[in-house]
């Protein structure tokens, strides 16, 4: 492994842990914005910026460590979102517990690791017919 290589590993929690810390607020502050609930859309956005920014900083073996990121994100959703309830403006629900934050940031991360994947794929496609020509 490159010094490179190295180095951005190191970097990487760094990044990681700044991207979600900036994706987490403006989530926040744009859900608030627009008066809807706040933790779906905070977590949506959490999960595809941990998958996204682990992606594009794992120098090799993209699709493994965007695997092993999606899962460890998936795991600390669960155990920060197992116990949510409906918010107050729902009223015929609120305060009820739920489980609707925990899938839309699953299925965000999910499908942000499945779309990672394809284009690194379609990347590499076109890198071999470029140099095929």
């Amino acid at each position: 492994m490159k010094w490179e290589d190295e180095r951005l590993w190191l970097l990487t929690p760094f990044a990681v842990l700044g991207a979600l810390v900036f994706s987490g607020a403006a989530a926040l502050t744009l859900a608030s914005q627009f008066g809807v609930w706040d933790l779906p859309i905070a977590g949506a956005a959490c999960a595809a910026t941990l998958v996204v920014t682990t992606f594009l900083m794992a120098p090799t073996r993209k699709p493994l460590f965007g695997l092993i990121s999606f899962a460890l994100g998936a795991w600390v959703a669960w155990a920060m979102l197992k116990d949510a309830n409906w918010p107050d403006s729902y009223l015929e629900v609120a305060y009820r517990p739920t489980l609707t934050p925990l899938w839309v940031t699953w299925i965000s991360g999910l499908l942000t690791l499945i779309t990672c994947i394809a284009l690194q794929g379609l990347a590499a496609a076109d890198r071999q017919a470029l140099a095929g020509t």
